[in-house]
């Protein structure tokens, strides 16, 4: 009878030792890995919560980003009429068959401008250079053109260079002082 028992004890004890091995042992680093997965998601969730709350006033922040940008456009100096200048300048040289090579207001006037911007009662004036490439009476046509627009105000300086032999094309620049705010304003 006692080896009956230790034969029993010892067959339990082998089942109990096959039963860890394959169910409880899986068993429980599926539950192990299961709580680290819910653990994961819960931070995620957490993270994903704290943004929800951080919406509100992250689509203000915006909001008022875009309302100071459109006030300090308003007090901006006429950029409008700037960009219509140099749209302007673009289609009067491509009518006279030129190359426009640049268009520069210099800095100096552009600040300058900033701080006048804000006196409505004041005309604002901006000195153009505008370079060019192109045969002399083309050029001679343009400036003609230039000097028919609102905004023309006088020639600053002129300048016509190019090679002796007339094979490098004519290098043109016309500098002059333009009024802004004149879109339909006869002169």
């Amino acid at each position: 009878m006692k080896q009956r028992l230790t034969v029993y004890g010892l067959i339990g004890l082998a089942l109990l030792v096959a039963w860890g091995a394959m169910v409880f042992v899986p068993a429980e680093r599926r539950a192990a890995k299961e709580r680290s997965s819910e653990a994961a998601a819960k931070q995620r969730l957490l993270e994903v919560q704290q943004c929800i709350v951080q919406v509100p006033a992250l689509l203000e922040a915006e909001k008022k980003m875009a309302d100071r940008r459109l006030d300090l456009n308003s007090k901006l100096y006429a950029r409008d009429d700037v960009l219509h200048l140099f749209d302007n300048l673009k289609s009067e040289a491509a009518q006279h068959k030129l190359q426009i090579e640049e268009i520069t207001p210099p800095v100096e006037e552009l600040l300058a401008l900033n701080k006048t911007a804000g006196d409505a009662d004041q005309p604002q004036f901006i000195n153009m250079t505008v370079r060019l490439t192109g045969g002399y009476i083309n050029f001679g046509r343009f400036v003609q053109a230039l000097e028919g627009t609102d905004y023309f105000r006088g020639v600053n300086r002129c300048l016509v260079t190019g090679s002796a032999d007339g094979k490098e094309p004519l290098q043109m620049t016309v500098g002059f002082k333009a009024l802004l705010g004149t879109r339909g304003v006869t002169s």
